[in-house]
């Protein structure tokens, strides 16, 4: 649909702005992939780098990464752009199909494009928390888990109060899948050894709202037993009466709050 033939004007017609943003057919990627065994090696390594960090993406991003200058990019990037291996719209890239991304990202290798990523996470760590909007954040959060084997101590409790951070945001979105997995970065980063209150509550709260209530009642009463303040401890036997309540646990849900009532100076009688 992206050509056609007007027999009214008797001329073809075409979406130049349409076709050059299109995927390819499924046998023109065949073509293109010997178009990228044939490029210069700075232009290859240049697309790895690229294809490491996504399959589109900000060419002044990949220039801060890859500490070289914008122009000095294009000039690399030409011959690629050439064959419409990448296509550049404004100071965007795109891999032109899934295939040439693939194979671009196999150009280097697993340690190098760990340390591509965690540079990107270094640069977008900076502005995340304070941008508004959760784009920058969720997107410093991916490149950090890529890299997250080879984090540096200095950086690692940076890293996790951000993953911290971005799981609050996802579960206030209502993403609580990706909530819970920013929360297992977050204490897969943490430098610390004891055990953190703050973080294992909200990791209970998302198995309960993703409805894994067993699962959520083993991590309350563990949360009860450990060591924590009297207010987080309440928060905590909320959840444990929640919890008993959507399990239809009406008599332990009963329990559970008049006892730690008496943790705040009030006392109810069990049978009024």
């Amino acid at each position: 649909g992206l050509v056609s033939h007007n027999s009214y004007q008797g001329k073809w017609q075409y979406d130049l702005a349409a076709i050059s943003t299109r995927y390819h057919r499924e046998n023109v990627p065949d073509l293109l992939l010997q178009q990228l065994a044939q490029m210069p090696p700075e232009t290859r390594n240049l697309l790895g780098s690229m294809a490491c960090l996504g399959s589109a993406g900000d060419i002044t991003l990949i220039s801060r990464v890859l500490n070289l200058p914008a122009g000095e990019v294009h000039y690399r990037l030409h011959p690629a752009l050439t064959v419409q291996l990448v296509t550049l719209n404004a100071a965007e890239y795109t891999f032109t199909h899934e295939r040439i991304h693939e194979a671009a990202c196999a150009l280097l290798e697993p340690a190098h494009c760990r340390q591509l990523h965690l540079a990107t996470a270094t640069l977008l760590a900076q502005t995340a928390a304070e941008a508004p909007g959760n784009e920058l954040l969720f997107r410093a959060i991916h490149h950090i888990n890529a890299a997250a084997d080879d984090v540096l101590l200095p950086q690692r409790q940076r890293f996790s109060e951000l993953s911290l951070l971005a799981a609050r945001r996802a579960k206030h979105t209502g993403d609580y899948t990706s909530a819970l997995s920013y929360l297992h970065l977050a204490r897969r980063l943490r430098t610390e050894t004891g055990h953190d209150f703050a973080l294992s509550l909200e990791e209970t709260a998302c198995e309960f709202l993703l409805g894994n209530l067993s699962t959520a009642r083993g991590l309350c009463e563990r949360l009860l037993a450990s060591p924590g303040g009297l207010t987080e401890k309440a928060q905590a036997a909320t959840l444990l009466a929640e919890v008993h309540i959507r399990q239809s646990g009406y008599q332990l849900a009963l329990e559970t709050t008049p006892s730690w009532l008496t943790g705040f100076g009030i006392h109810l009688s069990r049978y009024p």
